[in-house]
């Protein structure tokens, strides 16, 4: 009769999730760690609990990476941190074969805890996968897959559990992203002009964990006291699927050097300008209305999203969204006296976007040092000569 009950739950999982389970004391609560992607979602990795209970057939992975691509709004919901992500359940073999297929590497962490904790955990993520109760408020450093299993460990553990400070260097939020990012050095741009100064404060132990890697580093690091004696949390690990697949590599037109070249370009043509004593219209128009443009998205991120890191956003005093509407003046022939003194006023938020780099209230990528060389020469040939 028992060979039949476990032969009936290795072929219904299903069946079992929806039951009261006890687990048997063959059970194992482990931690996996997940390699990259290459879509934009999969950049940082990901984190997952899987439940193995070999005396039931139970083999599942809880993953809190979730989201529905049908859900209203997707895009403005996610871009605006107003989109609900959601935890699930599959069979370890199902989560296996994706990644296998994507050939991503999965490293398992087995925790070393007592059955009442196991079963409190599994007890926890069958409530949590239930309809009513699977979806939560996602936030890229706050509350995302990762952030979630630390929490859930702590939970259940209480002060059993210790995560003990590794870190031989303390890196704000920017830092671990541009490390995460070196390979994609137009991604690691986009994300720079983005975020603003929340992500330049010292990211804590347990802040690190909203990245992947960290995760298992601080699981590496973790013990568990009881009776006064320490024991590490982890009692096992080994790497499930090892992908050969070579890491992307920077391509040859980085932001640096595209930069650079467009700084050359405008300073070739404003010494042309001095020259005939003339004025690139076009050139200027340009200049102006991408800056504004791409200050229009600074604020609308600064203001319409609930993504904390987006929030108050010195990019602002480079790409500043007015810009958009003296793009039209400046193109004309004989444009409002106004537009020199505001131009002036432009050259002056560059000087003080070079104060906020100095004192490190937010720190900029070094492609826009171009950026800034080709605004500023810009600028001062605007209110010396070419608006006079």
């Amino acid at each position: 009769m028992r060979k039949l009950l476990i032969l009936l739950c290795m072929v219904s999982p299903v069946w079992l999730n929806a039951q009261n389970l006890t687990l048997s004391n063959q059970a194992e609560v482990s931690i996996l760690t997940c390699g990259p992607g290459e879509e934009l979602d999969a950049l940082f990795g990901h984190n997952a609990l899987r439940i193995k209970d070999p005396i039931w057939g139970l083999d599942n992975v809880y993953d809190y990476g979730g989201f529905d691509f049908d859900t209203p709004n997707f895009y403005t919901k996610f871009t605006l941190g107003k989109l609900l992500y959601e935890v699930n359940s599959r069979e370890f073999s199902h989560f296996m074969r994706a990644y296998e297929y994507y050939e991503r590497w999965v490293y398992e962490q087995v925790l070393d805890i007592d059955s009442v904790e196991k079963q409190e955990i599994f007890d926890f993520v069958q409530w949590n996968i239930k309809p009513e109760n699977k979806k939560y408020k996602y936030d890229f450093f706050f509350d995302n897959c990762a952030t979630k299993l630390p929490v859930i460990i702590k939970e259940f553990l209480g002060d059993k559990v210790s995560f003990e400070n590794y870190l031989t260097v303390t890196s704000s939020f920017r830092d671990l992203l541009r490390k995460e990012t070196t390979s994609m050095p137009w991604i690691s741009m986009g994300m720079d002009i983005a975020l603003g100064t929340p992500v330049d404060s010292a990211a804590s132990l347990e802040e690190h964990t909203f990245l992947p890697d960290y995760v298992l580093s601080t699981l590496e690091n973790a013990y568990i006291t009881e009776n006064g004696v320490k024991r590490p949390l982890v009692k096992s690990a080994r790497m499930l699927y090892d992908s050969n697949k070579a890491e992307p590599k920077a391509g040859i037109l980085n932001p640096i050097l595209v930069f650079s070249l467009l700084a050359l370009v405008v300073l070739g043509m404003t010494l042309r300008d001095i020259k005939r004593n003339g004025r690139s219209r076009i050139m200027d128009f340009i200049i102006l209305f991408l800056t504004g443009f791409l200050g229009l998205a600074v604020v609308f991120l600064w203001f319409g999203s609930e993504h904390a890191g987006m929030a108050k956003n010195l990019n602002v005093l480079w790409a500043f969204l007015p810009n958009i509407y003296v793009a039209f003046l400046v193109v004309r022939k004989d444009p409002p006296r106004w537009v020199r003194g505001y131009v002036r006023f432009l050259f002056i938020l560059l000087i003080m976007m070079l104060l906020v780099w100095g004192f490190g209230i937010q720190i900029y990528a070094t492609a826009f040092i171009p950026i800034m060389i080709l605004l500023g020469a810009r600028y001062i040939f605007l209110w010396q000569r070419g608006l006079a």
